[in-house]
């Protein structure tokens, strides 16, 4: 199957604004569990003061503070989970953009494949 030059362009642009909604959305999720994070930590060291001030006693803040910590920890491999996808689109357009002959099979419809090797 060949494809002109112009052809190759759509898909090679399809396949950057692909990569690019991919980071975005891996972006927006790593600040989501940052801002959790932050905000248990928050609570956390609030919590803390009022007890050292003696407003809550210390089995409700060992209590208040496990319960924060293990959500923390699930925030943490939350990100962890969370890695940025490698961008096997940016070979497949590199090749499709600099050379329009046979793609051997490559399509726009197939590029996204996890096995799609153009």
């Amino acid at each position: 199957m060949k494809f002109d030059d112009e052809v190759l362009e759509l898909v090679r642009d399809a396949l950057h604004a692909s990569h690019a909604d991919e980071r975005r959305d891996h972006e927006e999720a790593i600040r989501r569990y940052q801002t959790e994070f932050k905000r248990l930590q928050d609570r956390i060291n609030a919590m803390y003061v009022d007890k050292l001030d003696g407003l809550v006693e210390t089995a409700f803040f060992e209590r208040m503070s496990n319960q924060w910590r293990e959500e923390q920890n699930r925030c943490q491999r939350e990100t962890s989970d969370t890695r940025m996808p490698t961008n096997p689109t940016r070979t497949r357009a590199s090749h499709c953009s600099t050379s329009p002959a046979t793609l051997n099979g490559c399509s726009p419809r197939r590029s996204h494949a996890k096995n799609a090797v153009c």
